[in-house]
């Protein structure tokens, strides 16, 4: 049996510490299967040579957001 949990909006990182923790439960087998229903804002993902002249926003924006 799957257990189906609809979480709705979560925080990038709130969510991915969630799912390594019922991962983890899962594999030492306390719990049954899990489906997971979320969304969470967007995350910009940049390799290591990125630039911040790669994003097409100004610097104002880039520092509001932490880049």
């Amino acid at each position: 049996m799957i257990e189906c949990i609809d979480v709705g909006c979560l925080p990038y990182q709130q969510a991915l510490h969630w799912q390594k923790a019922l991962a983890e439960k899962r594999r030492k087998k306390e719990i049954s299967d899990h489906l997971l229903l979320l969304e969470h804002p967007p995350v910009y993902t940049v390799g290591r040579r990125a630039a911040k002249s790669d994003f097409l926003a100004d610097e104002d924006w880039l520092r509001q957001k932490g880049m």
